[in-house]
């Protein structure tokens, strides 16, 4: 394990590279208890801005002006473990004279670095400068710096000299080789202890699961922590100790609904949607609907099912108008009215809500609440497949399969019955089945 300090205006901040069962964690212990009571939430944001990826403060907005928000990823590890390369040459953390403040922020987006330290190895220093590169894809992937690491200590074992400083760079390469040779090194993980990351996670978990069907959210969530490289187990813990808050209350509900990391208890999740239903929590509220809807942990009432979507629509949440015409669509605790369904669907659709834009082209494809207009479904189904909605996926692919409001193409059928099939839909692996047989 290695472990590299910063004391900064009553705060400590620690980087370890954590080895166990051969997987390598970059930690962040970073912004502990401030001293000084009065710190605010700005200076606890950026306690850890040097050892960032950059990218990260790099506001994009989309073609629609929403701001696109950037997800740390595999070459965010790299940028990091670059850093901390420069900092086991120069034996102090970057920057640790300078205020950590979003001045410095953008002075490193906009490619302010360290300067190499005078002696170090020109291989050692092109291989942390080529880390923390500002453009992503011009990283080496962790298997290259692993390699190149193991190269440059046999060199350095061969010709060595013995100074104080290089036997203190030779010593840390050496540990640090010594660990990665214990790990598979097709990843890192990112131990995320930093209270406001995972809040970060949090809602960026819950925005998600807005966007996707019930039946969905247990591969999503996976998925998710898979691609950003975030340890289940973690998030958990903190969820489980942090019950003040209204999000934690929901996410534990998913966890035990759907049985991610311990055993399904559909009692126990009723009680915690509740908890945060309670506390005024969208999601909870449109999960407690669920559940009475379903009979998650409890029993079926679609009375309280309707007034719970209706409370989270007057919320103003999309998925609450989507699940809001669902009841008018099938009459669950009030009467049939596809007019309403349809609205609502367009409404939902309008604010973005995958599923809401998905069954909105359900509604145009067979004439629902509307007249039919094919094209306009195809638009909706290609937007929404492009999302990742894997009944939107198998919908287009069978309209491409049958020429159905779109030129016949059995290659784009095949594209979009394999990609929905990936995800689990079977319907969608019977029809591709049936197709290339």
């Amino acid at each position: 394990m290695l472990y590299h300090f910063c004391m900064m205006k009553g705060s400590c901040i620690v980087i370890c590279i954590l080895v166990h069962k051969d997987t390598i964690k970059l930690a962040d212990f970073g912004l502990s208890k401030r001293i000084d009571e009065s710190s605010n939430i700005q200076s606890k944001i950026f306690g850890m801005v040097t050892y960032v990826d950059p990218q990260t403060f790099n506001r994009k907005r989309d073609s629609n002006n929403k701001v696109q928000i950037y997800s740390l990823n595999k070459k965010s590890d790299v940028y990091s473990i670059g850093v901390l390369l420069w900092e086991i040459s120069s034996g102090r953390p970057p920057f640790c004279n300078e205020p950590y403040d979003v001045g410095l922020a953008m002075e490193i987006l906009h490619g302010l670095r360290e300067k190499p330290i005078p002696n170090t190895p020109d291989d050692y220093t092109k291989l942390y400068t080529d880390c923390w590169n500002n453009e992503p894809d011009n990283r080496p992937t962790i298997n290259q710096v692993v390699a190149k690491l193991h190269v440059q200590l046999s060199s350095e074992q061969q010709n060595v000299v013995e100074t104080p400083s290089n036997n203190l760079l030779h010593e840390e390469m050496s540990k640090l080789i010594q660990n990665f040779n214990n790990m598979n090194t097709k990843e890192i993980q990112i131990s995320i202890s930093s209270e406001k990351n995972i809040d970060i996670i949090v809602n960026e978990i819950i925005l998600l699961l807005d966007n996707v069907e019930m039946d969905d959210r247990k591969h999503k969530i996976i998925n998710y922590l898979n691609n950003h490289n975030i340890i289940l187990q973690e998030i958990y813990s903190w969820l489980l100790n942090n019950h003040n808050n209204s999000n934690s209350f929901f996410l534990l509900g998913v966890f035990n609904h759907f049985g991610i990391l311990i055993n399904v208890d559909k009692q126990k999740a009723f009680e915690l949607y509740q908890n945060a239903a309670n506390l005024e929590n969208v999601s909870g509220i449109i999960s407690l609907g669920y559940c009475y809807q379903a009979g998650i942990g409890t029993s079926i009432d679609y009375q309280k099912t309707f007034k719970l979507y209706q409370k989270a629509t007057n919320l103003g949440s999309a998925r609450g108008m989507y699940n809001l015409g669902n009841c008018y669509y099938s009459g669950i605790g009030t009467n049939i009215d596809k007019q309403k369904a349809f609205r609502l669907y367009q409404k939902s659709a309008n604010s973005e809500n995958t599923p809401g834009m998905y069954f909105l082209g359900i509604c145009y494809y067979y004439g629902i609440g509307t007249n039919a207009y094919k094209q306009k479904a195809l638009e909706l189904f290609q937007k929404v497949a492009n999302l990742g909605h894997y009944m939107a996926q198998c919908h287009l692919a069978t309209m491409y399969e049958n020429g159905d409001g779109v030129k016949k193409d059995i290659n784009k059928a095949i594209y979009w019955y394999t990609k929905s099939a990936e995800q689990g839909y079977q319907d969608a692996q019977n029809k591709l089945n049936t197709l290339i047989n």
